[in-house]
């Protein structure tokens, strides 16, 4: 075997049926369900079983990182929604007009994961408004981390059966 096939054989374009698209689709979902509001789970947890120094330590995390989202919402927002769109627009157009694999690829990841970021926002933009403190912060990010892998799991799932229906729609696997 030669270094090029080699070389082609593990940078495989193709998008569905390459092992590094789906460890990527992975670890987008993992890294998305454990920092909720920047403010990793196992903080969450911790605070839920042992109170106290860990429930004040959550607070002050969740008061950091609501205060820094929005304030990059309001320096920047304007700015990071319409660069966001030409993204968006970009791989959706390469993706849907064109049928580039790779692009449908990105578009199956990015899209729900533009919700995601959509919904830390939110979430923050409420937590500025209405604190919420001990038991019910913890339970509201509880909350709010299903929410984020319910959607994962349905991004997943459709990512894959538009992977598999994408596959069999091509002649010889091209």
């Amino acid at each position: 075997m030669d270094w090029n096939s080699l070389f082609s054989r593990v940078l495989d374009v193709h998008t569905f049926s390459n092992l590094w698209y789906w460890i990527m689709v992975c670890m987008c979902w993992m890294i998305a369900s454990h920092w909720i509001i920047g403010v990793p789970f196992d903080m969450i947890l911790r605070a839920r079983r042992f109170g106290a120094q860990a429930g004040s330590d959550l607070e002050t995390l969740v008061d950091i990182n609501v205060r820094r989202i929005q304030a990059l919402t309001q320096e920047s927002g304007g700015l990071v929604i319409g660069l966001l769109a030409f993204i968006l627009t970009s791989v959706v157009v390469s993706a849907l007009y064109y049928r580039m694999e790779v692009a449908q690829g990105v578009m199956l990841l990015i899209l729900p994961i533009t919700c995601v970021g959509g919904i830390n926002v939110v979430a923050s933009q409420r937590l500025l408004r209405n604190p919420l403190h001990g038991a019910d912060l913890s339970k509201y990010l509880i909350r709010l981390r299903l929410l984020i892998q319910v959607i994962a799991m349905v991004s997943v799932f459709i990512s894959a059966a538009y992977g598999m229906l994408f596959r069999l729609m091509q002649p010889f696997g091209y």
